[in-house]
């Protein structure tokens, strides 16, 4: 199974003020329709959770090129590129009912053990029940390394909710897009769209943190290029950059 596809119909509650999908719903849908690939290559959570295995989300790199409305059906196609010892790497492509590409991502995967939280090599009997294609979506990936040292010149402090926790027992990795947008100002909010989103996992939020989004950005013709960290207690829980063009 090379290529797998799951289909979508937009509720409202998906969407924003302006009835068009929300960026983290983006996300969501894509990250739904790999655990769906998963289920059906016989690799599912029991299976996994049997083996103390669990896959964690290192990196999402994602291009948003137009957005669907409330009631559309959306089409979300996701396929593996490869394998590097505890790394995995997904593609992903959403297009609308009528063939129109709307985003497309490329992102990277960690195998670790579900109880120590360190990564294991990916055993050479999973990787042969994936086929792989080397079709890459997106070839930016965004160097985070000089991110944990810049002057971030606004905060906002996040309250962790109990229905933010996934069946992973910490928070999951959409909520962190949901934190950064939250944490950029509204004129932006209004008069911009997310074109451009690049995520890296550092360590995962668990319930009992009390993480907060740093947040500055520059301008570059027309336009935004927010970045962002979040962090609790001097620990770094992930990177980010949003670039977001004019509506």
């Amino acid at each position: 199974m090379k290529n797998y596809y799951k289909n979508f119909i937009i509720p409202y509650y998906d969407t924003g003020i302006d009835n068009y999908l929300k960026p983290e719903m983006i996300l969501s849908y894509m990250a739904e329709t790999s655990t769906w690939h998963i289920d059906a290559l016989g690799l599912g959570n029991d299976t996994m959770s049997d083996q103390n295995y669990a896959w964690l989300l290192n990196r999402w790199e994602v291009d948003i090129s137009d957005y669907p409305r409330a009631k559309e059906e959306v089409i979300v196609y996701t396929w593996t590129t490869g394998f590097n010892k505890f790394y995995a790497y997904r593609e992903f492509m959403m297009k609308s009912s009528d063939n129109r590409e709307l985003a497309r991502a490329s992102t990277i995967w960690i195998l670790v053990d579900s109880i120590t939280k360190k990564p294991r090599r990916i055993p050479a009997n999973m990787i042969h029940v994936f086929s792989t294609e080397n079709e890459k979506m997106v070839e930016r990936e965004i160097n985070f390394k000089h991110f944990k040292d810049c002057l971030y010149s606004k905060w906002k402090a996040i309250y962790i909710r109990k229905s933010d926790i996934d069946n992973n027992n910490h928070v999951n990795n959409v909520k962190y897009l949901e934190w950064m947008i939250d944490a950029t100002e509204d004129k932006i909010l209004n008069d911009y769209y997310v074109k451009n989103i690049s995520i890296e996992y550092k360590k995962e939020v668990l319930y009992e943190d009390d993480p907060i989004v740093y947040s500055f950005f520059t301008v570059v013709n027309s336009e935004i290029i927010y970045n962002y960290k979040i962090t609790s207690d001097n620990i770094d829980h992930a990177f980010g950059q949003i670039i977001w063009r004019e509506k």
